[in-house]
């Protein structure tokens, strides 16, 4: 018998060997599927974080609209001209005087806030991004300004956050900032109630 006849031989033996052989294959197919588990996991709790910081979020948010909506806000804050100062006192109100299930989700600090009047309700849905979609990153004069709403004037108060995200590399769409960060943002249009204002209101 000839070398190369026995090499084809032997070759046939191992292919046969090989082809009926089923050690391993579990282990392939559990990679495979644990893989793509493992995936769909992560999306899912990353969505479900998301969802659940926006909810806290705007929660918050409702507490510091109570306090505008009746002007005490306003009358607490009177006499001063400070944008930064009074956007701070606001995050104050937002974060609230006690940690709650909201410090876990982000970070109080991480609140953005603007607060502006508008001629009417309509007039209202025209605010742009706070982000700028060119930069990736806050949009500008976003967060500085501070419109003090007097008594009847129609409010529109925005707070945003830049939420980090554990995997970045599945965000699918959730990304708006440069470094992969989603943005979580709430709204909120009133009409302020006729509140007592004094004459040394900055409204």
């Amino acid at each position: 018998m000839s070398v190369a006849r026995q090499h084809r031989r032997r070759f046939r033996s191992v292919a046969q060997r090989l082809r009926h052989d089923a050690n391993g294959a579990y282990a392939v197919e559990f990679a495979f599927a644990g893989s793509l588990f493992i995936v769909v996991s992560l999306v899912l709790c990353q969505y479900a974080m998301v969802y659940m910081a926006r909810e806290s979020l705007t929660l918050a948010l409702d507490q510091a609209v109570r306090t505008l909506l009746t002007g005490v806000f306003q009358q607490s804050n009177a006499g001063s001209t400070n944008q930064t100062q009074i956007l701070q006192n606001l995050k104050a109100v937002v974060c609230g005087p006690t940690p709650t299930f909201r410090n876990y989700l982000f970070r109080c600090s991480d609140i953005v806030l603007d607060v502006r009047v508008a001629s009417s309700f309509s007039a209202s849905s025209g605010n742009a991004s706070p982000v700028d979609g060119s930069t990736g990153t806050w949009a500008a004069g976003f967060g500085t300004t501070y419109s003090c709403p007097g008594p009847k004037s129609i409010a529109v108060v925005r707070a945003a956050v830049k939420y980090p995200l554990f995997a970045r590399g599945l965000s699918f769409g959730l990304s708006a900032f440069t470094d992969g960060s989603a943005l979580l943002q709430s709204a909120a249009v009133f009409r302020i109630e006729p509140y007592q204002s004094g004459s040394g209101s900055a409204c």
